[in-house]
Formats: C-alpha cells, structure tokens, sequence
C-alpha cells in the first residue's frame, strides 16, 4: 500500500488483485491502524485521488479499487486521531492544559474528500455504476466524519451535475438503475440524525469531545449550528419575512459568539455582519427582571428591580438568536415532502434533508392545524451538552409524540423546583417554566 505514498509517476499496479473489495478494506483498516501515521494515511490517500483526478491512473479497475479504499482509510484515520486526543487528555489531565493542545488536532480527511468529490463528478453517466460505488465510498466517508454539511455540499454536486429534472426521462434503464440506486444512498445518508453544535472557536476540546460521542458512539451527523446574522428587517416578527441565507455557509458553519470581549468589540462585529443595520439591542435584551420568576423561586425577590445581563451572558444569547435564524432558513428554503411518484422531482429536495434532524409525527395540538404534514426539525445543542445513552433512539421517540405544530421542545433543561411539568405523552410534557438551553428541538 505505501509504496504508493511516492507515487510520482502513473500508478499501474496494486499487488492486492486475490483480494475481494471486504478483505482488501479490512486488510488495509488493520495495516493502517497498526502502523499508527495518520500522516501517511492522508498522503497515501491524497497521492491516489490526485492521481484519479489528473488522469495518471490508467487502469480502470485499478481506479475503483483504490477509491474502494478511501472509507477503510477514514475508518484508520478517525481511530488514529481519537487515540491521539484521548492520549493528549490523559498527559494534561493534572496540567489542564488540554485546551491548548486540542488546536494539534487537525482532520485533514476532508480536503482529500473535496477532491474526490470533483473526480466523480467529472464522471460519465454512462459510467453509472462506478458513480454509484463512488457514491458510497464518499457517503462512507462523510458519515464516519460526521460531516453534515460536507455531506450537504457533496450530494448538491452530485445532484446539479446529473442535470436529473431534465435528463431523468430520457434515461436508458440500466442508468435509470443507477441513478435510483444515488439516490436511496444519499436518502439513506439523510435519514441519519443531524444536530447543530454551539461551539466557541477557542473551544476545539469541547467540539473534540462532543464528536467522539455524537459521531463515534451515536453515528449522528454534525454540523456548527451558528448562522450569520442577518439585517433587522429579516428578523423583525412583525414583518412575517422568512429568512433566507442564500450563500452557502451562512445558514450554518460558524462559530458561537464570545463572550470574552467588550461590549464595543460585540456591537463592532454585529454592524459589520449586518452591514451597520443592527445592534446588540435588537437581537439580545439588555436588562431583565428577576422578579418575574418569583412564582416559581422564593429568592427571585418582589422588588421589581433590573439586572442587566453581562456581556458573555449576551454573546451566548446571541449565539442561540443566530441558531435559530440559521434553523429558519433551512427550513424556509426547502420543500421536504418527497414526491412518492417521481424520483426525478425528488433530486432537488435530497440535499436539504441532510440538514434536518428528522420531522415531528405527533398529532397536532390545535384543531386548525389537523390533517397538517409532519413538520421538518432541527436538533441544536451547546458543545458540553452530556448526551444520555441512546440518545438518537430517545430523539426518535420523541419526534413520534410531538405535535407537529410546536414550536420549541427542550431535552436539556433544569427547572425550579415548583414550576410544574404537565403531562402529554409518555415522552413529553408541558412546561411552566425553564432554565437553560443545554439542547433543545425547533
């Protein structure tokens, strides 16, 4: 394998041909792990795509056995890089130093993912059936990494360049097959789980740890859940604006905002996101009374006095304000009812369910709003939110109970302890009061 790591010149052997795809994988997955080089993975992987992609690979069946590869060298080189981070924790644990060290952490996967992205979509429709191995290998991929919006990224490409709306009908039956046999692979790959994570930049400890579990332990897909912000006039509830956040990672991608600054360095980068429209004031309150809690808190006090909120406790309020404008716009710009008679219709909708966490079953609880479609939702949690065990499957109950017309739904809470929860369901109630928001549903 890696006297492939040198490749310079066109690769025209891989001395594996005995092999079926399965032992050559698990071969390669053993070798790679027990040689330990994250570093020589990512040439290794790097030398071969780039080959694909350049056109030095002159065998054809040599080309598919290397991209079979590509999962069994992400699959080695997650394990490798967790390895590495639990030991970094263990060395730092007296020191507490871990923070600083989890910037060494680098995934260096996806840059070999974007290339091989460009090689299958550089491919021919009449090479159909390899696309579709293709396909797999890098849903594969993105699936081990837990990389929603890569995941997004890749099945828009694939989608727009197989031009399906247009195309699909004059189809021949064999790539018909094919393209069906893409899109089950990229509706399975949305079926998957997907949160949004608040994370702050100088936090990658924080992000290390939640991906280990919500990736490594509950297969979710991930994707940072902060929005850019957008003008006042798109946020105002009184003007009934959908927000739509047309540049690709506005609507998601960006990091929390941080509470560590003054508030003229907060209110700077606000004018500058919103191209001077907006200030703090409009998204965050500035005081709040904490005497309107005193049904439920005894030392909340009656006085009716103002306390005014500190800057971090602002930038994080911020952050969930720009979640859920981020939520808005994905919801807003996709219609995610699948047309159950044509694939064709459906190819332009795949991609926008990658980006949900599932759809609210439950029967509605207004009478109005009876016979209404399950509703799209999105999962956003805080990047030290403690996942329960079987936390997708509980996610799933969930959904199933809960009215398809709600609004908000909170699985990370605290509450005072006589703010009283009304029963629903088995799995919901209705609340009167909470804390926090540890990780909720919208």
């Amino acid at each position: 394998i890696f006297s492939l790591c040198n490749a310079n010149d066109k690769i025209s052997k891989l001395g594996t041909e005995g092999l079926s795809s399965t032992e050559l994988g698990l071969s390669c997955i053993t070798f790679l792990i027990t040689n330990g080089k994250s570093d020589e993975i990512i040439k290794f992987c790097g030398n071969f795509v780039s080959s694909l992609k350049n056109g030095r690979c002159i065998d054809n069946r040599l080309s598919r056995r290397l991209f079979s590869l590509l999962p069994a060298c992400c699959f080695a080189y997650n394990s490798i890089m967790s390895r590495k981070w639990e030991s970094i924790k263990l060395v730092s644990a007296s020191s507490g130093r871990h923070t600083a060290a989890a910037f060494s952490i680098k995934h260096e996967f996806s840059c070999i993912l974007e290339d091989a992205v460009d090689v299958v979509v550089a491919l021919k429709k009449s090479e159909i059936d390899w696309v579709n191995k293709n396909v797999d290998a890098i849903i594969q991929c993105y699936k081990l990494l837990g990389d929603a919006f890569g995941l997004y990224r890749f099945a828009k490409k694939v989608l727009s360049s197989m031009n399906a709306v247009e195309e699909y009908s004059s189809l021949v039956a064999s790539q018909r097959a094919g393209t069906s046999r893409i899109m089950t692979s990229l509706l399975d790959a949305a079926a998957i789980v997907t949160v949004r994570v608040i994370n702050l930049e100088r936090r990658p400890d924080r992000f290390l740890d939640f991906m280990e579990f919500a990736v490594s332990s509950e297969r979710m897909l991930v994707m940072k859940g902060v929005a850019k912000l957008k003008q006042k006039s798109s946020v105002s509830v009184y003007k009934n604006a959908k927000v739509i956040c047309d540049k690709e990672g506005e609507s998601t991608g960006n990091f929390a905002f941080d509470g560590q600054c003054s508030i003229d360095e907060l209110e700077t980068k606000i004018a500058q996101m919103t191209k001077g429209l907006c200030v703090l004031s409009d998204f965050v309150k500035d005081k709040w009374k904490p005497s309107e809690l005193s049904a439920f808190d005894k030392h909340a006090g009656n006085d009716f006095k103002d306390a005014h909120t500190t800057t971090s406790e602002k930038a994080c309020a911020l952050s969930h304000v720009a979640a859920w404008i981020g939520v808005e716009s994905t919801l807003s710009s996709f219609d995610f009812s699948l047309d159950k008679d044509s694939i064709a219709m459906n190819f332009n909708k795949v991609a926008g369910l990658i980006t949900i966490s599932g759809f609210a079953r439950g029967l509605s609880l207004l009478n109005e709003n009876e016979g209404m479609d399950p509703s799209p939702v999105c999962v956003i949690l805080e990047d030290d939110a403690q996942l329960c065990d079987r936390f997708v499957e509980r996610i799933q109950a969930v959904l199933d109970e809960l009215p398809r017309d709600f609004h908000f739904c909170s699985i990370g809470y605290s509450r005072p302890k006589f703010a009283p929860i009304i029963d629903y369901s088995p799995e919901i109630g209705i609340p009167s009061c909470l804390w926090y928001l540890t990780g909720y549903i919208l």
